[in-house]
C-alpha cells in the first residue's frame, strides 16, 4: 500500500467530456506506436469514475467522498476562428498531447467538431465542459 495508516488522499482531477474525447479521438485513429496513452505525458481520457472505482476497488478500506463540479475551459477563439492556419489552437494541442496543426485536414475538422459541440456558451463566450472532480479520503483519525 503507498498510503500510510495516518496519511490522507486527496486526488483533484480535470477530465472527462471535452478533454477526454478529444484525447480519445487522436488515440483511436493513431498508430499506437506513436500515439497510446502509454506513451504521452498524462492519459487525457480517464475519467473521474474510473479513478474513483479503481480506488475503491483496490483499496476497499479507504472512505473516500468524490465531490464532482463543472468546469469550463475557455475556447472562443478556437471555435470562432474562421481560418484553420491562425486558429489558436495551444489548449487543443495541450488536450491532444500533438500539434493541432498536424493533424490532417479531415482531423483537424472532426476535432473542431468534437469541442465546438462539447462548448455551452457562457457569458457570451463559447467554454468546453469538463468535470472538475475532488476525491477525498474521508475516514475519520480517532
Amino acid at each position: 500500500k503507498f498510503l500510510n495508516s495516518t496519511g490522507k488522499l486527496f486526488v483533484i482531477h480535470h477530465g472527462g467530456l471535452g478533454s477526454a474525447e478529444v484525447f480519445s479521438y487522436l488515440v483511436s485513429r493513431s498508430n499506437p506506436a506513436i500515439v497510446s496513452p502509454e506513451k504521452c505525458v498524462a492519459d487525457h481520457s480517464v475519467t473521474a469514475h474510473q479513478i474513483s472505482s479503481f480506488i475503491k476497488t483496490t483499496c476497499p478500506e479507504l472512505s473516500v467522498t468524490v465531490i464532482e463540479k463543472p468546469t469550463y475551459t475557455d475556447m472562443d477563439e478556437f471555435v470562432r476562428e474562421t481560418d484553420d492556419v491562425i486558429r489558436n489552437d495551444d489548449v487543443i494541442s495541450f488536450f491532444l498531447q500533438a500539434e493541432y496543426k498536424d493533424l490532417s485536414l479531415g482531423g483537424r475538422q472532426d476535432v473542431y467538431e468534437i469541442v465546438r459541440k462539447g462548448c455551452d456558451m457562457v457569458d457570451g463566450r463559447y467554454r468546453m465542459r469538463h468535470q472538475c472532480v475532488g476525491i477525498v479520503d474521508t475516514r475519520s483519525r480517532d
